[in-house]
């Protein structure tokens, strides 16, 4: 049991190397897709009643979730940070390239150079950010000229 051997009738059936089985993409049958779409159509619906929930009438469900979510965002909920910046910014790649041939051991230095090494991250992450706040305003402010 395991593998087939191929034969004409298998060679029928496994797809050839660049051969598209599902070009529209359309998954299930007519009646699993008409399903599907009922129950987003019923969320989308549920989401846009008022919120029964006291103190939060005025609000919709949906108003009400992501009032949540930016309260868990303001509260530091790694989950909350995560889901918010992927949406906003997109995912992050995690093809990072490090270079870690080289490696000094810390221990070997003396309070002042780690101190001196610490002040120097400091400033050069500060300029960075100062340099990223400032090609965001230009930029905010080229979008107000407009």
């Amino acid at each position: 049991m395991g593998l087939i051997d191929p034969n004409d009738g298998t060679l029928q059936i496994i797809p050839k190397p660049g051969e598209v089985r599902n070009p529209l993409g359309i998954n299930g049958s007519p009646g699993v897709r008409r399903r599907n779409h009922e129950i987003r159509a019923a969320l989308l619906a549920g989401l846009k009643e008022p919120c029964g929930i006291e103190g939060e009438e005025q609000k919709s469900y949906f108003e009400y979730g992501i009032r949540t979510l930016l309260l868990l965002w303001c509260a530091g909920d790694r989950w909350a940070v995560k889901f918010i910046a992927d949406r906003c910014w997109g995912r992050v790649p995690f093809n990072i390239e490090m270079d870690v041939t080289h490696r000094e051991e810390l221990s070997n230095f003396s309070d002042e150079e780690l101190l001196a090494r610490m002040d120097a991250i400091r400033d050069a992450l500060r300029d960075q950010i100062a340099g990223t706040r400032n090609a965001q305003s230009e930029v905010i402010d080229a979008e107000v000229a407009k």
